[in-house]
């Protein structure tokens, strides 16, 4: 998904988010930090990143945010890993022949600048999102990478699922849907009886797909929307192609745990109707897209 943001901050919101970044950098998760730092306007080109390990023990992987505008305009971010650090993969000899130099100061540039190559290069792989922008196509290198993996797993079917619907649980299983086609009935005029044709307005085959259920407390979202509406249209819009490309059967249905709108007729009510009460918490099931019906 596209962490791109159109939102701009006034003055004072910028500034207010700069000291901040000043006072808690070591708080903020990496990724995080990188959408904060957008928004005050440093891309990903403007970001240098920095060893600071620490020798003791922490879990924070960011120290501290510095803002440098000479001799050039960049954020440093330092970070507790880097090549010269207790678990970095150069050796301890190389501590000791900087701490031998009589001017150290070059050999700690110089492996400050493979630092922030090696650094910025891992964090690009694991936030490519982030960093889109350094590949010539990133929807088409997306789809590479789908199709390496496939889409033949339950795995990996509600993991991309779970992408474009990250609101509703979800749900996968494999599934087997009947479809009845007309491809090869026989028709007037000369029809082969070779084995491909059939006599009869169609013929049912098995195919083999997915089951995709998501679940709903309410039918509506936060904001009033239906959510099989919601759901309807991320999957037309992001869902449906990818499958279309990878000719994989998907079945999606919508549970909603608590109807509002079921409604039944009663004289005796103030509208002239009623909700539905249940006994017990039973909730419907939409069916949204039937692979049968494909």
């Amino acid at each position: 998904m596209n962490l791109q943001t159109d939102i701009t901050l006034s003055d004072q919101a910028e500034e207010r988010l700069r000291k901040r970044l000043l006072a808690k950098a070591s708080s903020f998760d990496l990724l995080a930090l990188l959408k904060a730092l957008r928004l005050i306007g440093y891309e990903p080109d403007d970001i240098f990143f920095e060893n600071a390990v620490d020798e003791a023990a922490t879990r924070s992987l960011v120290r501290f945010v510095r803002f440098e505008d000479r001799p050039i305009h960049r954020v440093v971010v330092g970070v507790n890993m880097g090549m010269m650090g207790p678990n970095g993969p150069l050796p301890s000899y190389f501590q000791q022949f900087a701490e031998n130099l009589p001017d150290r100061e070059p050999f700690d540039l110089m492996i400050g600048f493979f630092d922030h190559l090696s650094l910025k290069n891992l964090f690009a792989s694991l936030y490519p999102d982030f960093y889109s922008r350094y590949y010539d196509s990133w929807e088409g290198m997306r789809k590479s990478y789908l199709g390496i993996c496939g889409m033949t797993s339950v795995d990996r079917v509600h993991w991309v699922v779970s992408q474009y619907i990250p609101e509703l649980p979800v749900h996968v299983s494999r599934a087997r849907f009947r479809k009845t086609s007309d491809h090869h009935v026989a028709r007037t005029g000369v029809t082969r009886l070779d084995g491909t044709g059939i006599v009869g307005r169609g013929y049912q085959a098995e195919s083999h797909g997915f089951q995709v259920r998501l679940h709903a407390e309410l039918e509506k979202d936060s904001r009033g929307f239906s959510w099989a509406k919601v759901v309807t249209d991320r999957y037309e819009q992001h869902l449906k192609p990818l499958f279309d490309v990878y000719n994989v059967e998907v079945t999606l249905s919508l549970w909603i745990e608590n109807h509002e709108s079921w409604a039944t007729l009663n004289r005796q009510g103030f509208l002239g109707f009623e909700r539905i009460q249940e006994r017990t918490a039973a909730g419907h099931e939409v069916i949204l897209h039937d692979a049968r019906a494909s």
